[in-house]
């Protein structure tokens, strides 16, 4: 059987008789027992369907009532010449392959062999071949063509698990890992949900720091004279000193007005006072300075300069490298980022629903699964939306308190 599947050909005696075959269909009443020598005839047969006993009575009772086993009379207009046979074969060739699916391919391996390595003693392992693989992607394009798509898509991928299975218990477990690897190729590789997640994540990192700031002075910064921060390097006859209550009051996002006004007490020190359009409007323009938050530091006119602080005073935690992007901006991005993760998202639902309605391969408990799939994507974007809702309105009301 091997060589007939193999090389085409049968052997018999000192005969060699070529075979036409273009496919290979068996039934049988059980699968092949371990340490038979039958793997490698096992292996060569890509698609396994387990088919029980009749359950619907209708169906059982038309069975019984059948009085002559009869073969199948084929349609004139259903068969296929080898010439549509080769044309076929070669327009299947050409269903490209996205990026997203050999992550998929991908995901479906490493999840195999973490199963591999975790599952029960008792339990058989998975086994798939690099043949078996390559005859897969062969069968996920002639899916693919003869459902009239250019590319194999998402809803095809459901056809994997009956192409992995060894033992009739196992197919829950491929159904599971299928489904779930193309769950993970739709959210992370398709639609980036891991950098959304991650600029959301430090969004939410940002704002707790924020408040803190706001919250509690740093304790590493010298309050000098009772009230002042004083602003190291910048120059100027003297010391520049600035209220630390100012100085808290600051964002790290936006700029606010000052003005430079010499200590009566003490004329060696030059304090940054909050300019007020009324009350100070006699003030030079040259002598107004605009100044935002640092890290433990003060930028004046876009220029950074350091606090003094204390000698043994802890470092600084690491800063994120979007640190000094207005907080503004970067939830504008993130924004942004959904809104393009919505539109990705809902062009590829309605392409996946509408091509998985009329598949020739899938069965409506398959197209229901993948409908499970792509409403579980949409619940995730759903919950990402309200995040941001929640940041938004945080953010907006702490700025208004502050």
């Amino acid at each position: 059987m091997l060589t007939v599947i193999n090389e085409k050909i049968y052997r018999n005696g000192q005969f060699t008789v070529k075979v036409p075959l273009k496919v290979l269909i068996a039934a049988s009443n059980e699968l092949p027992a371990k340490g038979e020598g039958l793997e490698a005839l096992y292996d060569r047969f890509l698609i396994r369907q387990f088919v029980g006993c009749i359950e619907q009575e209708f169906a059982f009772d038309r069975m019984i009532a059948f009085t002559r086993d009869t073969e199948p009379c084929i349609p004139e207009k259903l068969t296929i010449s080898p010439k549509e046979y080769s044309a076929l074969q070669e327009e299947a060739e050409k269903v490209t392959l996205h990026y997203t699916f050999f992550e998929l391919i991908h995901t479906i391996k490493r999840t195999v062999e973490q199963y591999n390595t975790q599952r029960e003693a008792n339990l058989p392992p998975i086994y798939i071949s690099d043949r078996r693989w390559k005859k897969m992607v062969g069968l996920l394009r002639t899916s693919a063509y003869l459902n009239e798509s250019s590319t194999v898509c998402f809803a095809d991928c459901l056809l994997i698990p009956y192409c992995i299975w060894d033992e009739v218990s196992q197919f829950p477990i491929a159904e599971d890992i299928v489904q779930r690897a193309i769950t993970d190729s739709i959210n992370t590789y398709l639609l980036g949900e891991k950098q959304l997640e991650q600029k959301l994540d430090a969004l939410k990192e940002d704002m707790k720091a924020e408040h803190s700031l706001r919250e509690i002075s740093d304790p590493a910064i010298q309050v000098v004279d009772t009230f002042y921060h004083r602003i190291e390097g910048y120059r100027i006859a003297g010391n520049l000193l600035m209220f630390a209550s100012d100085y808290q009051n600051l964002k790290k996002d936006s700029n606010r007005l000052f003005y430079i006004q010499q200590d009566k007490f003490r004329p060696v020190n030059k304090v940054l006072k909050v300019y007020d359009f009324v009350k100070n409007r006699s003030i030079a323009q040259k002598d107004i300075y605009s100044l935002r938050k640092g890290n433990r530091s003060v930028f004046v006119n876009n220029q950074e300069y350091p606090l003094l602080c204390y000698d043994d005073c802890a470092p600084l935690p690491e800063q994120n490298k979007d640190a000094n992007t207005p907080f503004e901006f970067r939830l504008q991005e993130v924004i942004d980022l959904l809104h393009n993760m919505e539109t990705e998202f809902k062009k590829l639902s309605e392409r996946e629903n509408e091509y998985a309605k009329e598949h020739l391969f899938l069965s409506a408990k398959q197209k229901g699964d993948l409908k499970r799939i792509l409403n579980g994507t949409a619940h995730i974007i759903e919950n990402y939306r309200n995040e941001l809702r929640i940041i938004a309105h945080a953010h907006e009301q702490e700025n208004r308190d502050y």
